[in-house]
């Protein structure tokens, strides 16, 4: 249970991350555009 539970929070807090680091690359090549 534990280690699902931390599996878990981490696939999200991974996902997040992802999201903004896409999004920062996004603002990133709209400016060099």
């Amino acid at each position: 249970m534990q280690l699902e539970d931390i599996n878990k929070s981490d696939v999200l807090v991974l996902k997040q991350y992802m999201h903004y680091s896409c999004e920062r690359i996004r603002e990133v090549v709209d400016k060099i555009n």
